[in-house]
């Protein structure tokens, strides 16, 4: 109905600004930029023999590493191996150990911040609830999209994952974007991307793992099976009707 799209619109518009203001942190905050480089120093092996005011040498050397990775498979496991980030998708309840399911999405009140110390520079405007199956108890997951407290928490799905390493990415010489695929195709899925010398651009989806990717891969698959499928009958019982 009309309400229902009127509410997707706004959420997607608010969606696409909120991206617009995480890029425009990133290439602003100092402080976010001097927090990414202590985290790249400390991530990648080839920065740590140098210091902060002397790490452009092994930047080179470790762009080229990459550069040089081809496969989708291959990016994917560098990014797991250099950066460790707890993908924030099978919740266990904070009480008991116990799965925990998703009860509801919401915006976050003051109440909130207050109950929990969250002050605004946090830019933290959602809450999710997961309801333990077993102890019936509440769980929280506040959604993060200031890219200083995601490196402290290390926690996340792929908006709060795509933020750091996009910052970090920045932070230490390469030409990279944050991409938000807000269409009803995408899924509502957040990755980086960075460019070589040439412009060709890679993409750094490291939430994503093989398992995931071959499941996708074979849902667009059958999904296009089914499409050709329903097309030829509907071809044939046009014929009939004729």
């Amino acid at each position: 109905d009309q309400e229902t799209i009127q509410y997707y619109i706004q959420s997607t518009i608010s969606q696409i600004q909120a991206s617009y203001q995480t890029c425009c942190l990133h290439d602003t905050d100092v402080q976010a930029q001097i927090e990414a480089r202590k985290l790249a120093l400390e991530m990648l092996p080839e920065l740590k023999e140098y210091g902060v005011s002397e790490y452009l040498p092994a930047i080179g050397d470790w762009k080229e590493k990459v550069m040089k990775l081809k496969s989708k498979k291959q990016r994917q496991k560098w990014g797991k191996k250099t950066f460790t980030f707890v993908k924030f998708d099978k919740i266990k309840c904070d009480y008991c150990g116990n799965d925990a399911l998703i009860h509801n999405r919401r915006q976050i009140t003051q109440e909130d911040r207050q109950r929990v110390g969250i002050p605004l520079e946090w830019r933290c405007t959602r809450v999710e609830t997961y309801k333990c199956i077993a102890c019936n108890q509440d769980n929280l997951f506040y959604r993060y999209n200031n890219p200083i407290q995601i490196m402290k928490e290390k926690k996340g799905r792929c908006g709060e994952f795509a933020n750091v390493f996009t910052l970090i990415c920045k932070s230490i010489g390469f030409h990279s974007r944050l991409v938000d695929d807000v269409s009803s195709g995408g899924g509502d899925h957040v990755w980086t991307e960075i460019y070589d010398e040439t412009g060709l651009g890679k993409k750094m989806d490291e939430m994503m793992n093989d398992e995931q990717e071959l499941d996708e891969q074979n849902k667009q698959g059958k999904d296009k099976q089914e499409l050709e499928q329903n097309e030829k009958r509907h071809l044939i019982e046009e014929k009939f009707n004729k």
